[in-house]
């Protein structure tokens, strides 16, 4: 269960960086 949880909170974490920088990189805002 820990892992799991650890694991979905990297996710989480790798997802919003690639939401941040995908605006940065195309130039569009990805809402």
């Amino acid at each position: 269960m820990s892992s799991t949880s650890a694991v979905n909170i990297y996710n989480i974490s790798a997802g919003a960086s690639v939401d941040l920088a995908a605006p940065v990189t195309t130039g569009d805002i990805v809402t």
